[in-house]
């Protein structure tokens, strides 16, 4: 459950006009993923935003063992923090609150990856599926299945609340869901520190925050 901090903290980072160009980043874009941190004395807000497919590769309920294993992993990860997210340890941070919704029905109205994926690949692909699953599949059930494909968004939404013993000490933050993940190609990150805003993008070969 999201506690009042949290609330309110992660609200701001939505209002905030030092992120007003930024929120442009917000689309469901399969390979990417947005995180937001916001400061405020001794507390930390952080806010991560992903398409289920940049973390699982996959959108869909799960249906197969492998499956139901990587979402019950990705939520222990992401529930205990530490699996997602490393903050050098003598800012002394100890987490207070963990809301975590993974395969939640998607908010965004644009998917930029899968409309550019259309425009170059949909005549071949829909070719190449009908030759393959001509034998297999009547045209009804062919049209249902990819209405139900091009319907599956879903993304993983957490909100963690931190306390720090020493704020001041905060120096980096390392997002370690690159770790072993060959479907997340970048995050795009948004501070709001009691030093300034910041603004910074990572990929899997920089995954460190380097705080001022």
């Amino acid at each position: 459950m999201k506690t009042p901090l949290t609330c309110a903290l992660i609200a701001a980072l939505g209002t905030t006009s030092a992120f007003a160009e930024t929120k442009a980043l917000d689309p469901h874009v399969h390979g990417a993923a947005n995180l937001r941190i916001i400061q405020e004395d001794s507390y930390l807000a952080i806010a991560l935003d992903s398409p289920a497919a940049s973390l699982l590769g996959f959108e869909h309920a799960p249906q197969t063992d492998a499956q139901h294993a990587a979402v019950d992993q990705l939520t222990l990860q992401l529930e205990t923090f530490t699996g997602a997210i490393l903050i050098n340890a003598e800012a002394a941070c100890t987490l207070d609150d963990a809301d975590v919704a993974v395969l939640a029905e998607s908010a965004h109205g644009d998917h930029d990856d899968h409309d550019e994926h259309d425009d170059d690949h949909g005549d071949e692909h829909h070719e190449e599926h009908e030759d393959k699953h001509h034998d297999d599949h009547d045209d009804d059930h062919h049209d249902d299945h990819h209405e139900d494909e091009a319907s599956a968004h879903s993304d993983i939404i957490v909100a963690w609340t931190l306390s720090c013993d020493s704020p001041t000490e905060l120096a980096s933050i390392d997002v370690l869901l690159f770790e072993g993940n060959t479907y997340l190609e970048n995050v795009s990150v948004e501070m709001l520190l009691d030093s300034g805003p910041k603004v910074q993008t990572l990929t899997p070969g920089n995954t460190v925050i380097t705080l001022p």
